[in-house]
C-alpha cells in the first residue's frame, strides 16, 4: 500500500459535525458568576489568620540577619578581585566564588546553642 492509497482511504472518513443547537446550549450554560456572601465561618477564618500574622510579627526575634559591615567588606573585596581578574561579568562570578561568604551571626548562635 502506498502513501497515496493510504491518504485516499483515510480521506473517506470524516468526523461528524457538531449538533446544530450545540452553540446555543453552551452559551446558555455559561451564566454570569453569582456573587456569594461570606458567612460566619469565613469571617472567623479570616480573623484567625490575621491574629496569627500579628502574633508572628509581635513575637519575632529582634536579631534578624541584616546586611552588616562584613557584607559590605565582602562586596568591596569581590569588586576589587573582579577588577584584578580583568573586570566584566565573568570576573565578578569568579570573584564571588573565590571570596568566602560572611557567616550569619544568628546561624552561629543556633549552632552554639544546640551543642
Amino acid at each position: 500500500m502506498t502513501d497515496e492509497e493510504l491518504e485516499q482511504l483515510i480521506g473517506r472518513y470524516r468526523p461528524a459535525d457538531p449538533a446544530p443547537d450545540l452553540r446555543a446550549r453552551v452559551i446558555a450554560g455559561a451564566a454570569p458568576p453569582r456573587r456569594v456572601r461570606l458567612g460566619a465561618v469565613d469571617w472567623t477564618c479570616a480573623a484567625t489568620a490575621a491574629a496569627l500574622i500579628l502574633a508572628a510579627v509581635a513575637t519575632r526575634s529582634p536579631e534578624l540577619p541584616t546586611a552588616s559591615a562584613a557584607d559590605a567588606v565582602r562586596q568591596r573585596v569581590i569588586r576589587d578581585t573582579a577588577e584584578v581578574l580583568g573586570g566584566g561579568a565573568e570576573a565578578v562570578r569568579v570573584a564571588e566564588f573565590i571570596v568566602p561568604p560572611v557567616p550569619s551571626p544568628s546561624a552561629e548562635k543556633i549552632v552554639e546553642g544546640q551543642w
